[in-house]
């Protein structure tokens, strides 16, 4: 009797991955808005793949791209393989740095870098371990561009928890997401009905403008805001 392994089954291109479709959202803006020049993209650990990366650069004529790899990650340096947590404890250690986080506060770190050829990449990266003041572990960024200063990198990428803090304090302050502890019926079509409703504007408007109004309810149900003069049609 043979034993075989099933092959993994194609993928239905109605449901592309969160990559294909961040790809898609990058390139439709890129269409929309060729005027505006980018210099970076800033990705969490989700997109430190090679496909992502290199994609995405290219998109923005070779803009650099940051993100983050994990610390089991091999490395090549000087012929052989090693994880990226035994390079940066060992072989390269970090010095002690001081870093402007967002353009605004300063906060001690230690920092290391070195631009590696990373295996699963089959290139070489500017790799740079990063450690803030109080945490025992590093967290290892990834940049595509190995032209930028290190120190260049590591304050271009904070700027990205501007963005995701905005979207995390909205989702908490209207009731959707894990972090209303709604994990429910209620807390799930809260998020469908999120999803909706930005497919619907981004698909419908050039721009979102939220009164603040509707920042001071719990519950999307419990206040709808007021009408806007906008150019969008009306969400029922």
């Amino acid at each position: 009797m043979h034993l075989g392994v099933e092959s993994k089954p194609e993928r239905n291109c109605l449901y592309p991955t969160k990559m294909q479709l961040a790809l898609r959202l990058l390139k439709e803006f890129k269409d929309a808005h060729g005027n505006i020049k980018v210099k970076a993209v800033l990705a969490d650990a989700l997109y430190g793949e090679a496909g992502f990366m290199n994609a995405a650069s290219q998109i923005f004529d070779k803009a650099q791209v940051i993100s983050q790899l994990r610390e089991n990650q091999n490395i090549e340096y000087k012929g052989k393989k090693r994880n990226l947590k035994d390079y940066f404890n060992t072989t390269n250690k970090g010095v002690e740095v001081t870093l402007r986080v967002r353009g605004g506060k300063d906060v001690n770190a230690t920092v290391s870098s070195a631009r590696l050829k990373v295996t699963a990449h089959g290139k070489k990266r500017f790799v740079i371990a990063l450690k803030y003041e109080g945490e025992s572990d590093y967290r290892y960024l990834v940049a595509t561009d190995m032209t930028w200063r290190a120190m260049d990198i590591i304050q271009a990428y904070t700027f990205r928890w501007l963005v995701e803090v905005s979207f995390e304090d909205w989702k908490l302050y209207e009731g959707w997401g894990r972090e209303a502890k709604q994990l429910d019926e209620e807390g799930s079509s809260r998020g469908l009905i999120l999803s909706l409703l930005l497919d619907h504007c981004l698909g419908n408007c050039s721009c979102i403008a939220l009164p603040p109004a509707s920042l001071q309810s719990s519950s999307f149900t419990q206040s709808r805001p007021p009408a806007l003069k906008t150019n969008c049609p009306r969400i029922p």
